[in-house]
């Protein structure tokens, strides 16, 4: 296990700080999670105490099925739920080519497109992710909107 799936309870940590320690590891911002989890925006930064646990299981699990709540809540246990540690780990492995060989198809076909779905989340979060790095870079170096289509086309023509 990776050092930053070893995030245990801290007593102390409120409910914001563990879910802004659970963005900062899924290395997204608060408003993505709250655009991807179907939350309202400032969502995070109007919270006071904690989640409604029907919130974490409506809107939060399904599409961070990996986030515990136990430790979300309660600051109980590990930040990743164990069993998605070790699904995660068995698709990234030799052995987990294996596995998913040796299930019903139907399961195969559901697990590949779990899969799918998260790695086609994970790119358009980090395009969003690139943007918003690529504005801040032009706006520190003062690039105006005509030297910025002058850099877009000549990205385009070099990878021509």
């Amino acid at each position: 296990m990776t050092e930053e799936l070893e995030i245990t309870n801290n007593e102390q940590s409120s409910v914001k700080e563990r879910l802004l320690k659970f963005i900062e590891f899924k290395r997204i911002n608060p408003r993505q999670f709250e655009e991807l989890a179907g939350l309202s925006t400032s969502y995070i930064s109007n919270m006071r105490k904690s989640i409604k646990p029907s919130t974490f299981d409506s809107k939060i699990a399904p599409v961070f099925p990996e986030l515990n709540k136990l430790w979300l809540l309660h600051g109980e246990g590990n930040m990743i739920n164990s069993s998605q540690n070790e699904k995660e780990n068995d698709l990234h492995s030799d052995q987990g080519l294996h596995l998913i060989r040796n299930k019903p198809h139907d399961e195969q076909m559901e697990m590949l497109y779990n899969k799918i779905d998260k790695l086609e989340s994970t790119i358009e979060i980090l395009k969003e992710r690139d943007q918003l790095y690529f504005k801040a870079i032009i706006a520190h170096l003062g690039i105006t909107s005509n030297d910025e289509n002058e850099v877009e086309k000549s990205k385009k023509s070099s990878t021509s």
